[in-house]
């Protein structure tokens, strides 16, 4: 039986080690416009839903 739990603990970290690494590994690009006009708009603040990561568009609207 300890054998067992030791096992599903390492498992666990296994998990938990391989779903950071992975999460990490995302990169998000895009361009924000104008709706009307079709411009880049700069200085727009930008989050990802959920998380705490945000950015600010660049002179490109990058």
């Amino acid at each position: 039986m300890q054998k067992r739990s030791f096992l599903t603990v390492v498992m666990f970290l296994i998990g938990m080690f391989m779903t950071g690494a992975y999460a990490q590994t995302h990169t998000v690009s895009g361009l924000v416009k104008d709706k009307e006009m079709g411009e880049p708009l700069v200085g727009v603040s930008v989050s990802v839903k959920g998380t705490k990561n945000a950015t600010m568009t660049d002179l490109n609207g990058n």
